[in-house]
């Protein structure tokens, strides 16, 4: 089986995150990082699909990649994190839809690395988070933009449970104490980058949720003790025309990024709010 784990910073496009250099890192730390969908392969029909729709110039599974290989893995590579991607990194080759490798999912691309006890059993959505348990990570971070109504705005961020806001701590599982925590402080930061560029960008919240994507991690906890933080980012709403202008903004790609890597950072380092 080909060994991908560790991303070599030159197969990316670097643009630039702003740490303080005596800012303490993350070497070392396997981090997975799962940017959202990607073309998909319908047995039943013979034929290749986006799982998502395309508003103007942007779709949620090419978004979620853009954002994952020019931003955020840059980012966590620099303070010195191991990357594991559930979707290539590779922006040459070309995967079995005919198309470039990395516009493809999961499923697909875990078939090229000959993952076979994964890809023969789970669907794209839940073989994220069980590759990236196979690979020893010690985070889980999944890379969304959310779609709806048209008129919903502004980022929010999920964990695992059941259809509730995880705003008050004293609701959220010991287990999952350190995903909330982690994703208290990307959604806080995520407001701070969208406002950088609009006053009006806001939160939408912070949930919990029964998803697929977070599942198999609040699974493993159970079987190991050991609790892997696992979240859901959704930078915006990609439906939405002011939050498209956003999501596009290279200032705020490079700020939610950083937000992501010093969020994991801080709970590297202990932090309890």
């Amino acid at each position: 089986m080909k060994n991908v784990t560790v991303i070599v910073l030159a197969l990316l496009v670097f643009n630039g995150c702003m740490f303080d250099n005596d800012e303490p890192g993350i070497n070392g730390v396997k981090i997975a990082i799962s940017p959202g969908h990607g073309l998909s392969y319908n047995e039943d029909t013979s034929e290749w699909s986006y799982q998502r729709p395309q508003y103007d110039d942007l779709r949620e599974d090419t978004y979620t990649q853009m954002f994952v290989l020019d931003y955020l893995i840059p980012c966590l590579l620099e303070k010195g994190a191991i990357v594991v991607s559930a979707r290539s990194i590779q922006k040459t080759e070309i995967g079995a839809s005919g198309d470039e490798l990395w516009k493809e999912d999961s499923l697909n691309y875990l078939k090229t690395l000959e993952e076979e006890d994964l890809t023969s059993i789970y669907s794209d959505t839940v073989i994220r988070p069980y590759y990236a348990l196979k690979q020893n990570s010690a985070y889980f971070i999944s890379i969304h933009a959310n779609s709806f109504d048209t008129l919903q705005r502004g980022s929010h961020v999920f964990i695992h449970g059941q259809n509730d806001i995880a705003e008050i701590q004293d609701s959220v599982p010991d287990d999952l104490i350190e995903s909330y925590y982690l994703a208290k402080l990307v959604n806080e930061r995520l407001e701070i980058a969208g406002k950088e560029i609009d006053d009006s960008w806001q939160s939408y919240g912070l949930f919990r949720q029964n998803f697929g994507e977070l599942r198999p991690i609040k699974e493993d906890y159970q079987d190991t003790g050991i609790e892997i933080p696992a979240i859901m980012v959704f930078l915006g709403w990609i439906d939405n025309a002011q939050d498209r202008e956003i999501l596009k903004n290279p200032t705020y790609l490079r700020n939610s990024a950083e937000a992501i890597v010093n969020s994991i950072i801080d709970i590297e380092n202990g932090y309890e709010p």
